[in-house]
């Protein structure tokens, strides 16, 4: 396993608390920057809403915080009430070392993996093509910047 993949293991400094992060509406949502485009692949979900809505479907990301669940509020609905909570997840973007990061965190004590790994409260740096378990949601996470170098990795 790279190096890069070992530090994003670890635990994330978060600055909201659990009432921020459970969308009080303290929170300011800002657009996502020019030129980084991310969005999720729901592949996956027990719903009884499932076929109407289709799978595969696209869920993009415009703004952070993105906030998934099944409230009326989220960003990206996942409509499962037997193992989605109201407000599920949260994406965040953060900077480090130039470059743009997405960050994904269970709200309160709301349970994810990316790749089969539990992600610890402080979050999980997200790369390109993780999969992620959000109750009986599966996505896929694809982000791209427009403005990395050619055969630079996305």
């Amino acid at each position: 396993m790279s190096g890069d993949r070992e530090r994003q293991r670890e635990t994330i400094t978060t600055q909201t608390g659990p009432a921020e992060s459970a969308g009080s509406g303290s929170l300011i949502s800002r657009a996502l920057p020019k030129g980084i485009y991310a969005h999720f692949l729901l592949v996956d979900i027990a719903s009884p809403v499932r076929e109407i809505r289709g799978i595969p479907r696209y869920l993009p990301i415009k703004e952070t915080p993105t906030f998934l669940g099944r409230n009326e509020k989220v960003q990206i609905l996942l409509d499962d009430p037997w193992t989605i909570d109201l407000w599920h997840a949260r994406v965040d973007l953060r900077e480090a070392e130039g470059k743009a990061l997405f960050v994904i965190s269970p709200v309160d004590k709301a349970r994810i993996t990316v790749n089969g790994e539990v992600v610890a409260p402080g979050g999980f740096f997200l790369e390109s093509e993780d999969v992620i378990q959000i109750g009986s949601a599966q996505l896929v996470f694809f982000k791209r910047d427009i403005h990395a170098a050619p055969g630079r990795k996305r």
